[in-house]
Formats: C-alpha cells, sequence, structure tokens
C-alpha cells in the first residue's frame, strides 16, 4: 500500500490528496503497474511528529526576558537553571570585589566620577557579557534541537 511522502499516512492509489494533510500526491512512475507513490517513511520521519521544530528566534527572546529562560523552552533545563542561577551570582560577586576595591582605593576614589564608573563597570561588564551569550546561546541551541530533531526524530538532551 502506498503512504503519503509528507506525513506517511496510508492512501489508496487513486487518491490525488492524502485525506490527512492534504499534500497533493503525484504519481512518479507511469508504468504498467499504475501509479506508484513512495514507501512509508523510514522511523525517524515518522516519529518527527511527536516533536515539533522549536522556535530559535522565540527560545533567543525568551533567555533575553528571563537568562535560561530559553534553554528551558528547548529542554535543557539544567543549563537554563545553571543560567539562570549563575548570572545573579555573578552580579552579587562582582558587586563584592567592587566594594572591597574601592574601600581599598580610598574615599577620594569612591567620591570621584572614576570611582563610580569602575564601580559599573566591575559589576556590569562581567553580566552583561554573561547574559548576551545567554541570548546568542539559546539561538544556538534552538538551531542545534531542530537539526537534531530533524536527523534523529529525537530532541538532543
Amino acid at each position: 500500500m502506498p503512504f503519503c511522502p509528507e506525513c506517511g499516512n496510508p492512501v489508496e492509489p487513486s487518491m490525488k490528496h492524502c485525506p490527512e494533510c492534504g499534500h497533493p500526491l503525484k504519481a512518479s512512475n507511469q508504468s504498467v503497474g499504475g501509479p506508484s507513490y513512495p514507501q512509508q517513511p523510514s522511523m525517524p520521519q515518522a516519529r518527527q511528529g511527536l516533536y515539533g521544530a522549536k522556535n530559535p528566534g522565540l527560545a533567543a527572546f525568551l533567555s533575553l526576558i528571563i537568562p535560561g529562560g530559553g534553554q528551558i523552552y528547548l529542554g535543557n533545563t539544567k543549563r537554563g537553571i545553571m543560567i539562570l542561577a549563575l548570572i545573579p551570582a555573578l552580579a552579587a560577586i562582582m558587586f563584592f570585589v567592587q566594594r572591597e576595591l574601592l574601600w581599598m582605593l580610598g574615599e577620594d576614589f569612591l567620591m570621584s566620577g572614576m570611582g563610580f564608573i569602575t564601580g559599573i563597570t566591575i559589576i556590569a561588564l562581567p553580566s552583561i557579557v554573561l547574559y548576551l551569550w545567554n541570548v546568542i546561546d539559546a539561538y544556538k541551541q534552538g538551531k542545534k534541537y531542530n537539526n537534531h530533531v530533524q536527523q534523529t526524530g529525537s530532541p538532543p538532551w
């Protein structure tokens, strides 16, 4: 029995469209035996419907709103929680480093404009770099997820 090349649903040779997905069924060979259709898809293609494609742009957007949110959306929960915990922890560590550094440099430096700029740079720069990496990573992980699902029929993690 022939199968729809799009969804794998069994179809009759006389059908012009798949009753399940509406895909047009074209005869690939007009031989004496009548039209021939592709056989049932391989196992990874047949199972692909169980795991839908994830939107890498949405993953990046979620990570922009909540660090690690895109990774969690993609099903990589451990990575997402690690990022979610790491960014505030890094900011807290940088805050204490900045406070100690400015205390060691003295009150004059602290009251100057350079003290404020130095403090903000020490606190913000590592956190901003990690935050931006988190967004880019979510997008790349989304692409990786979709490629893996397409090739194997199952999620990569």
